[in-house]
Parts: structure tokens; sequence; C-alpha cells
């Protein structure tokens, strides 16, 4: 399965002078799957239910969810919640891994391209088309919540593969 991450980083920087850093060493981050399993709980979820309720304004809080955690943003909605809630009242624990935040950020932002054509699809009247977008969303959700395969950071990792420019991080080695 396609791991999102960067190659550990040797540190051995006695070459170096005091101050200068080994711009070839990648940083090692670590990223919180549960947040990103609670994430896809919340989008599966919220899309679900707009489904059901014919609820295109939940589709829409989804979409802002995605896009602000596709930016990074510290006070993106689901990382509020995951932060503030979910582990301090022991829901949920975090399980950091060597991991890299883009290609997830990536996944986010497809995942909310998607979901915004299929409620702009809803509003104009084609609603079928419009729920089939989202439905494709909910589903890529769902196989990353219970089989730990994000689809779209296996694109992005295809698309570094194939050296489009802007897809420059690798996949975490195993150790």
């Amino acid at each position: 399965m396609y791991r999102v991450g960067s190659t550990y980083a040797a540190n051995n920087n006695s070459s170096l002078k005091k101050g200068e850093r080994n711009m070839s060493e990648k940083q090692e981050t670590l990223i919180d799957q549960n947040q990103i399993k609670f994430n896809m709980a919340m989008t599966a979820s919220l899309l679900i239910i707009g489904y059901l309720l014919n609820s295109w304004i939940l589709i829409a809080i989804a979409i802002v969810c995605q896009f602000s955690g596709a930016a990074g943003l510290s006070f993106a909605p689901y990382r509020i919640i995951y932060t503030y809630i979910v582990v301090p009242i022991g829901i949920m624990k975090p399980n950091k891994i060597p991991d890299n935040h883009t290609p997830h950020r990536f996944a986010a932002l497809v995942a909310g391209l998607f979901n915004l054509i299929g409620v702009i699809l809803i509003l104009v009247g084609m609603s079928i088309v419009g729920w089939i977008f989202i439905g494709i969303i909910f589903l890529f959700s769902i196989l990353n919540l219970f089989l730990g395969f994000c689809v779209g950071c296996f694109m992005y990792y295809i698309f570094n593969k194939l050296g489009i420019p802007g897809f420059s991080k690798s996949p975490v080695e195993s150790k």
C-alpha cells in the first residue's frame, strides 16, 4: 500500500559548517493516521446524510472542511474537532507515523473539487450526475477509512513517478 511520506534523512552533517543545512536532506514529518481516519469518517457521514436528506448544504460543509484541510489551515473544522474534542475525551488516540502532508492535502483538494462539481450540478438541475460525483468521493472516503487506501494519494504518487512538476514527494520507505 502507499504510505504518504518522504524517506528518512541521513543525519550526518559533519561536513557542513555551523548553521548550514544539507539541502538534499528530507525532513521526517509525523502524520496522525487516526486524524485522517476521523476526517474520512466525518466526510463520509456528511456525504451520506446529505444524500439521504437531499441536502446540498451538508455537502457544502464537507467541501469547506476539505478545502481548509487541503490548505493546511490550523483552524480546519475537522482538525479542530479532532484535536479539541475527540482526542481529549478519549474517543481516539493519536497514531503518528512518518508521512508527508502533501499527498493527503492533494487528495482533500481533489475530493473537495469533486464535491463542489457535484453541488453545482445539483443546483443547476442535474441531480443524478451531481450525486454520482459526490458518491464517488463517498466510496473513496470509505475505502480510505476501512482499508487505509487513499486514492488521491495514489494519484499523487503516480504523478510523482511520471515526473509531473509539483508532485515532488515520494512514498515513505519502510524500515
